[in-house]
């Protein structure tokens, strides 16, 4: 039986598409993904849903002998299809907070040396988006804000609970997972910035970036939370910068590892 060109199309065309673009990439680059993992929101009793959770371990770089940790990166990762123009305001990254949460997520201990000062959260563009606003209809006006919360929701619920990679894969190792929220878009051919120190000013948004937020939420025993984030906006066409400045992460927490106990 032939499938109908229209359906051909449609699946050319639709979300779902970019998302398996998506999960291709991360796995031909040697990540263990989940894809569309439903979880319950012990807050609203709720099922939702993340787009993909992504992770992976790191060989250590540059130590002699062998580390009693084994490093992961997992990530929390939202696809969106950009189909209409958007402006995102750029202001100072709150610099001292992304230090903070540095301590308090990853190996590095000390929010003033020179390892952390490596890490991209704080390394790179001072700014950071901070406001956002789309030129569309009413019904997908939201898109940003729904797909920064669907990350930062999934972090938030799922972030702590144990390896996706098999067991097999694993030695005996007790490892330490850093967690990151992640939005990957299509491209960023539709997205602008405005700089909050010049107004009038309208440029192109031609490199992966970061979100900045102050995220209000109920934890899963319903209690008032409030907590800071970085959260990446990687273009599927520079996820290859991405990846490498996840790999000069972990060149710079790997030194942490030797001195943390196990």
């Amino acid at each position: 039986m032939d499938v109908p060109e229209e359906v051909v199309e449609f699946t050319r065309s639709t979300a779902s598409n970019f998302h398996s673009k998506v999960v291709k990439t991360f796995r031909a680059k040697g990540w263990h993904t989940r894809v569309s993992p439903y979880y319950l929101d012990g807050a609203t009793n709720r099922a939702r849903e993340i787009d993909l959770i992504a992770e992976r371990f790191w060989n250590p770089f540059g130590l002699p002998g062998k580390l009693s940790l084994r490093l992961h990166t997992k990530l929390f990762v939202e696809c969106k299809y950009v189909s209409e123009n958007t402006v995102f305001w750029f202001d100072e990254k709150d610099s001292a907070a992304a230090r903070r949460w540095l301590v308090e997520n990853t190996p590095l201990p000390n929010p003033d040396n020179a390892y952390t000062a490596r890490h991209h959260y704080v390394a790179g563009e001072p700014m950071v988006a901070k406001l956002f606003e789309t030129k569309a209809r009413s019904t997908e006006r939201e898109y940003m804000y729904k797909a920064l919360n669907q990350a930062l929701h999934s972090m938030v619920y799922l972030r702590r609970k144990g390896s996706i990679i098999p067991a097999e894969r694993l030695d005996h190792r007790p490892s330490f997972v850093v967690e990151y929220p992640v939005i990957v878009v299509n491209s960023f051919e539709k997205f602008f910035r405005v700089n909050m120190g010049n107004l009038n000013e309208v440029t192109p948004i031609d490199a992966n970036f970061l979100l900045e937020v102050n995220y209000a939420f109920l934890d899963a025993s319903k209690k008032d939370r409030n907590e800071y984030f970085l959260i990446d906006v990687v273009s599927l066409d520079r996820i290859d910068a991405f990846f490498e400045g996840l790999g000069s992460d972990v060149e710079a927490m790997t030194p942490s590892l030797a001195v943390l106990p196990v």
